[in-house]
């Protein structure tokens, strides 16, 4: 009897709202339910545990985690000393190795600690991403950025999935009041400034703006200092967890996501899934949202398109806006299930390795 294929995922870190944490607990749940032997490998107790049974080791280098030349290792991020590890592990004990960078390659990374991060990227991580089997992208425009850095692939392109809610609640339900949430970071690169002043410039009665997310290097005394003559139609609510999120998704009447580069947006995946319409820009990989006639578009740092976009919003009626609801929530279910995702990173998988002789 031939043993199960095996694969280790190593990661960083499985917080709680990492878009990359539930990336790899889904995926590590379902390729162990297609009958693979899987294990977690991460630096630290995670928030965010993969179910059993799938394996879980923490704290480990990828050297005592009993990696073998026929194990198919998923390394996910790049900028982290444990990643960096595990990947000139792979090298020189010639296990083959899929990446997932999950945005880490994305042009506004490079921005920070520019001189730091292109000679690390030079002399180590570009040789050995371009050694990669297989590297798996969320969208096209994550593959194009990574094409741009020197990488030649091959790629697979497979977004992140999600888990529909099974009870979504009617508009009547959702209180007094109509809310705009968004839900990220609060940092500069969100594109929040020109969410406040599209903000400042509509001002639809009855509406608030709920601003839901971690702090990002004291980023969000600026934005209250913005808001300040505004105060009383924004909200700050921190950090949300699991629940909270829950929570905030049902209360939402319309998301906003103003950034004006992602490499996927999970949270405009999630307010679909929960029959809210979404305004985000066209620097995101959300074309669906225009041709399936859930959300607004907009150019990337107009304040004058976004504002557009949210008058359009918050003027339709609640029938139309729970039109557009549904047909979002019809979207993310045909399109974004954990097990399509699996599969097709799974197909590539096999081809990949096939032609390196492992599988």
């Amino acid at each position: 009897m031939t043993e199960p294929a095996r694969v280790v995922h190593v990661v960083k870190g499985l917080e709680a709202n990492s878009g990359v944490a539930v990336f790899v607990s889904e995926l590590a749940r379902e390729q162990a339910a297609a009958g693979t032997d899987v294990t977690v490998l991460c630096d630290y107790r995670p928030e965010l545990a993969p179910p059993p049974p799938v394996r879980l080791a923490v704290g480990r280098p990828l050297s005592s985690a009993a990696a073998r030349r026929g194990d198919r290792v998923h390394i996910h991020a790049l900028w982290s000393l444990f990643c960096l590890r595990a990947l000139l592990f792979c090298r020189l004990r010639g296990i083959r190795y899929v990446v997932s960078p999950h945005g880490s390659l994305m042009p506004r990374v490079f921005s920070r600690g520019r001189i730091k991060k292109a000679l690390v990227w030079r002399l180590l991580l570009r040789p050995l991403v371009r050694r990669a089997a297989l590297v798996h992208c969320t969208s096209e425009a994550e593959a194009d950025a990574c094409r741009a850095l020197g990488i030649d692939g091959p790629f697979v392109v497979a977004p992140l999935g999600v888990r529909l809610p099974e009870r979504i609640d009617p508009p009547e339900a959702k209180g007094k009041g109509y809310v705009a949430l968004f839900l990220g970071r609060l940092g500069e690169e969100k594109g929040l400034f020109t969410l406040m002043d599209a903000w400042e410039r509509v001002r639809p009665a009855g509406w608030r703006l709920r601003l839901a997310g971690p702090d990002w290097d004291g980023f969000a005394a600026k934005l209250r200092r913005r808001v300040a003559a505004f105060a009383d139609s924004v909200e700050f609510v921190g950090e949300a967890g699991p629940e909270a999120k829950d929570r905030l998704y049902r209360e939402a009447d319309l998301f906003v996501l103003p950034s004006p580069m992602e490499n996927f947006s999970a949270v405009v995946l999630e307010a679909l899934a929960y029959a809210t319409p979404v305004i985000c820009t066209t620097g995101t990989p959300w074309q669906a949202v225009e041709e399936r006639r859930c959300g607004w578009r907009v150019e990337p740092d107009s304040a004058a398109a976004l504002a557009a976009a949210l008058a359009a919003a918050t003027s339709i009626s609640d029938a139309e806006r729970a039109e557009m609801g549904a047909r979002g929530r019809e979207l993310a279910a045909e399109r974004f299930s954990w097990q399509g995702v699996e599969r097709r990173i799974y197909a590539a998988m096999q081809v990949a390795l096939a032609g390196a002789g492992m599988v």
